[in-house]
Formats: C-alpha cells, sequence, structure tokens
C-alpha cells in the first residue's frame, strides 16, 4: 500500500515516504484562504501567458471538498 500511495504523488523525481511527510508537514502551515490567494495570483499571472502561448491549463476541484490529511484545500466550487 504504501509503494501506491508513493507512486501517486505527482513528481518528476521518485518520492520517498520521508519526502511525503516532509511534503506534509511543509502545507499544514497553509491555510485555505491562503490557498485561495496564491490560485489567484497564479490566475492573474500564469495563465495570461499560458493563454498567449496556446497552452490549456485545467483545475480539477476537491470532488467532494475536502482537507486530506489535514491539509488545506482550495473550494474551487463553490
Amino acid at each position: 500500500m504504501q509503494q501506491n500511495v508513493l507512486r501517486s504523488v505527482q513528481s518528476d523525481t521518485e518520492t520517498t515516504l520521508e519526502d511525503l511527510k516532509f511534503r506534509i508537514q511543509e502545507y499544514r502551515s497553509l491555510s485555505s484562504e491562503q490557498l485561495t490567494i496564491n490560485l489567484g495570483w497564479f490566475k492573474r499571472n500564469v495563465k495570461p501567458l499560458a493563454d498567449s502561448l496556446t497552452i490549456k491549463l485545467n483545475l480539477n476541484s476537491d470532488n467532494p471538498y475536502s482537507n486530506l490529511l489535514g491539509l488545506p484545500a482550495v473550494n474551487l466550487v463553490g
């Protein structure tokens, strides 16, 4: 099961359990509000460049909206 979880982590390098634990701790300090602010920055600054290069960006909302592993989430639906 541990290997299945580690394989599901989106990364360009192999992820170890220690890496995953570190990432989870790193993101616990963020709130849903801060993630929403960060998303707004991304949409204002990165999306226009992607559009000009005809690169399509897609964000998938949590369904249902939830804070997995105690981490913050952004509610894109509501």
